[in-house]
């Protein structure tokens, strides 16, 4: 159904190119009528920018609506294999029709104890001392011991609290790794 649909569309689209190409004054009035006929109810508003629509009377160049008529049908063809088509019709409707490709991505970092003190170490002394520096290590390594959840967790309350008092850039370098333990 859909791949017929696009044929059709294809068909007019050709017509009007064989038409442009030959000048057929004639022909091309008739492709305008039954091109307008068929999509009318599909193409809202097709036939705004036709020539004569807004004056009556007046000589139409049927050659000019063609084309027109052309890239609406061009247009018309991108929607329907776009999927924006039935997006239209659907919020017209009130019908919501979705449809979508996902994909999922993970991404697992793993934090080690080594690379966390590395990190304390080299922390500036005006950040945190040496002696503090070696209080931290001992306490992350408590918590990399300590094999029991509710322990690791006791271990961890403890140490939140002595790194409340101790500056951002300590707790940019323990915090990750401090989640990280309180996960196994």
């Amino acid at each position: 159904m859909f791949t017929e649909k696009i044929q059709v569309i294809e068909g007019y689209i050709h017509r009007c190119d064989e038409i442009a190409s030959n000048h057929n004054y004639e022909s091309a009035r008739q492709l305008e009528n039954e091109i307008t006929g068929v999509f009318q109810d599909e193409i809202p508003l097709i036939y705004v920018g036709l020539d004569g629509n807004s004056y009556p009377g007046k000589n139409v160049d049927h050659i000019s609506n063609i084309a027109v008529l052309k890239a609406k049908l061009l247009n018309y063809k991108a929607n329907i294999t776009s999927g924006f088509q039935a997006k239209m019709i659907s919020a017209k409707s009130g019908i919501t029709v979705n449809a979508s490709q996902s994909q999922k991505l993970e991404s697992t970092v793993s934090i080690t104890l080594e690379q966390t003190v590395d990190r304390i170490m080299k922390l500036s002394e005006s950040d945190l001392s040496a002696d503090d520096k070696d209080i931290l290590a001992g306490k992350l390594a408590s918590i990399s011991a300590s094999q029991d959840p509710l322990s690791r967790w006791e271990k961890a309350k403890g140490l939140l609290k002595w790194l409340a008092d101790k500056g951002i850039e300590v707790g940019i370098a323990a915090l990750p790794y401090i989640v990280e333990s309180l996960k196994k």
